[in-house]
């Protein structure tokens, strides 16, 4: 799904996963502060983790696209799974730029 013929539209590709990924684990990291300070348990999801870990390969100078797809293809099976969301609520190619 990432990996693509044309270096410009995969680099493009790239940065998008990074931006998306930091703001999510950021967002995360952020909830998990809040639960803390209030007094509250926090436990760091399966999806928190798996975030975190596309987002420290997708931040390395070579990432391992086809890591990254399982780790994005694992995230949207359990989204579907957990949220009853349709299968083709997420086509394949969804990630592009104009």
């Amino acid at each position: 799904m990432l990996k693509t013929s044309n270096p410009q539209t995969q680099e493009q590709n790239i940065k998008t996963l990074r931006i998306f990924f930091n703001v999510t684990v950021a967002a995360f990291e952020m909830q998990h502060s809040v639960l803390l300070a209030i007094g509250q348990p926090s436990v760091k999801s399966e999806v928190f983790l798996l975030n975190l870990r596309a987002q420290e390969e997708i931040n390395k100078e070579n990432p391992d696209l086809e890591k990254v797809d399982k780790i994005i293809e694992t995230l949207v099976s359990i989204t579907e799974t957990t949220n009853k969301i349709p299968k083709n609520a997420f086509p394949s190619g969804a990630i592009q730029h104009h």
